[in-house]
């Protein structure tokens, strides 16, 4: 389960690198996300992207977009975040 676990940053870093690619498309950034967290088995219950002083859905990252997931493994219920823009350090060894 702990191998699983890590797909939700893995997922989020892999938005985060697409970010700093070009992408912008909401749909391509939460694809990235759901995808990672499937493929390692996770129960996926929510990928969001909205905007962190609204914190309502964006169809398009802009620079202060924020990724929000939520996923269950076994028993154990993950959320977690972050800026596309500007991600939390503790991504830097994912990207």
């Amino acid at each position: 389960e702990r191998t699983c676990a890590l797909s939700l940053s893995r997922g989020l870093a892999a938005a985060v690198t697409a970010y700093r690619s070009g992408e912008r498309d909401g749909e391509q950034l939460k694809a990235l996300i759901r995808e990672a967290m499937k493929s390692a088995g996770a129960q996926v219950e929510y990928v969001e992207l909205v905007s962190s002083s609204e914190l309502e859905p964006v169809a398009t990252a802009g620079a202060e977009a924020v990724a929000l997931a939520a996923a269950r493994v076994g028993t154990t219920r993950l959320i977690d975040n972050c800026r596309l823009a500007r991600p939390d350090p503790g991504l830097e060894g994912l990207l």
